[in-house]
């Protein structure tokens, strides 16, 4: 299971087998929704593909989690605005994104 086709983690996917060269994943169903595709998992009823940030917190021994063999799968994640209006909390979701790479890269954990 993963997103449908468009959505960046199905991009990512399709793109991770051909570069292992394998053929395309074969995808039983699409949802957008990543709770979805994790409560699925954990009834049995689907392997899913979802980011580690969409993980429940405090998941049960019900889910097995595991990273993708090296490369592995990453993301870019742009903060975006217009040059000519500077929003008043910019500066601190700029500093609390840094912070949390930053805590992300001395644990030697990756980013989720």
């Amino acid at each position: 299971m993963t997103g449908p086709r468009g959505f960046a983690n199905r991009e990512a996917l399709e793109t991770y087998f051909a570069a292992e060269g394998m053929g395309p994943p074969k995808i039983a169903l699409e949802t957008g929704n990543y709770a979805m595709a994790t409560s699925l998992a954990v009834s049995g009823s689907a392997l899913a593909l979802v980011p580690t940030m969409s993980l429940p917190t405090g998941h049960s021994s019900e889910i097995v989690i595991r990273r993708l063999a090296e490369p592995g799968l990453s993301r870019q994640i742009l903060l975006v605005w217009r040059s000519f209006d500077t929003p008043p909390g910019l500066g601190t979701i700029r500093q609390f994104i840094r912070d949390r790479c930053r805590d992300y890269a001395e644990e030697g954990s990756p980013v989720p």
